[in-house]
C-alpha cells in the first residue's frame, strides 16, 4: 500500500487518468449489459419527457418511473467519476489534508480573484451562455428541420423560462460533475500540500555558462 501511496505522490494526474477510466468502463459496461440502458430508454418514452441533462429532469424521471434509477443512477455516477478519481488520489496520496484542499477547490472564487472579479466574470458568463442559447434556438428555428432538435420546450414569455435556464446552467449533471471533476485533476503537490495548479508551470532556469560560451 505504501508502494501505491508513493507512486500516486510522483504521478497524481496519471493515477487520476487511471483510475477515472477504470471507473468508466465498468460504468459503462454494467449499463449496457444489465439492460439498464434499455429501461432507462423506455421509462423515458412512457413518460414523454424531454430528454435532458439536468439533476430535476433525472429526479422526475424516477419519481415517475422508479424501474429507472438504476439507469438513472449510472448515467450519474459515468460524469462523477472525474470527481471520484480526484477525491480518491488526494485522500491515498496526500490524506485527509489533500481532501481538504480537493474540497476548498469548490468555491466560487478564489482569494485571488475576490468578490468584485468574481461577480463580473459570473455576470460575463451567464450573459454569453444566455446569448449563446438564444442564437442557437434562433439558428435551429430557422435552418433545422421541423421535429430535428427541440431547444426548449418552455415558453421563453414565462415564469418557468428563467428556472429553467438557471437549471441547466446551474444543476447540469456534466456541469456539475464531469467538468469539476476534470477541473480538480488539474493539481499537483507543490512541495507536500498545499496543491498548485499544473496550468502555472515555473519557465526552466537559464543555462549555465559553459568554457565555449561568449
Amino acid at each position: 500500500m505504501q508502494t501505491i501511496t508513493d507512486m500516486m505522490k510522483r504521478r497524481p494526474v496519471a493515477w487520476f487518468f487511471a483510475i477515472l477510466l477504470g471507473i468508466e468502463l465498468v460504468v459503462v459496461a454494467v449499463f449496457l449489459s444489465n439492460g439498464a440502458a434499455e429501461v432507462l430508454e423506455a421509462a423515458i418514452r412512457a413518460t414523454g419527457l424531454p430528454e435532458k441533462t439536468d439533476f430535476v429532469s433525472a429526479g422526475r424521471l424516477v419519481a415517475l418511473e422508479p424501474r429507472s434509477w438504476l439507469g438513472v443512477s449510472l448515467s450519474i455516477l459515468q460524469p462523477l467519476s472525474p470527481d471520484i478519481a480526484a477525491f480518491l488520489v488526494a485522500g491515498l496520496a496526500f490524506g485527509l489534508a489533500g481532501v481538504v484542499v480537493v474540497v476548498r477547490r469548490y468555491r466560487f472564487w478564489s482569494r485571488t480573484v475576490g468578490w468584485k472579479r468574481g461577480l463580473r466574470t459570473w455576470g460575463l458568463m451567464f450573459f454569453t451562455f444566455l446569448a449563446m442559447s438564444l442564437a442557437t434556438a434562433g439558428l435551429n428555428f430557422h435552418f433545422a428541420p421541423s421535429g430535428s432538435f427541440e431547444w426548449v420546450n418552455t415558453p421563453i414569455l414565462s415564469w418557468s423560462f428563467p428556472l429553467a435556464l438557471l437549471t441547466s446552467i446551474f444543476l447540469d449533471i456534466g456541469g456539475v460533475t464531469e467538468e469539476t471533476g476534470y477541473r480538480l485533476a488539474r493539481v499537483r503537490p507543490a512541495a507536500l500540500i498545499p496543491f498548485r495548479s499544473i496550468d502555472v508551470i515555473e519557465p526552466p532556469p537559464p543555462p549555465l555558462p559553459t568554457m565555449c560560451s561568449r
